[in-house]
């Protein structure tokens, strides 16, 4: 009991440590989402994938591919998030909820903002 007592702890300990990465991983990937789509327009959300596109008109589209939940650009690839199962995107009136599900089966939910449409000049 005395050499099990300290295991058991330490493994508790590091348990808590990965739990609070986990959250500080995914909290800045949500702000890098966010940053990702300013000065881009919203185009699209379908099921799993959404779209923006830039001035231009170029669309980047944000998915899961491999496990990896990414932006891709003119075939650029850019991680945001691993060990992502799926996403399911919903869009709201100003924004679109993203709903998360990792390969451990813990689901997470994220929240970007649709920026509202230029208004035209006068």
């Amino acid at each position: 009991m005395l050499l099990t007592g300290p295991l058991i702890q330490s493994s508790q300990r590091n348990e808590i440590r990965l739990a609070n990465y986990r959250d500080q991983e995914f909290e800045v990937a949500m702000v890098q989402l966010q940053e990702e789509v300013k000065g881009l327009r919203f185009y699209t959300a379908s099921g799993s994938i959404f779209s923006y596109r830039d001035e231009k008109g170029i669309q980047s589209e944000f998915r899961v591919s491999n496990q990896v939940f990414a932006k891709k650009t003119n075939g650029g690839h850019q991680p945001l998030l691993m060990n992502v199962e799926k996403v399911r995107v919903t869009r709201q009136e100003h924004a679109l909820l993203i709903q998360f599900t990792f390969l451990d089966g813990e689901v997470r939910y994220g929240k970007v903002l649709i920026a509202p449409p230029p208004k035209p000049a006068t």
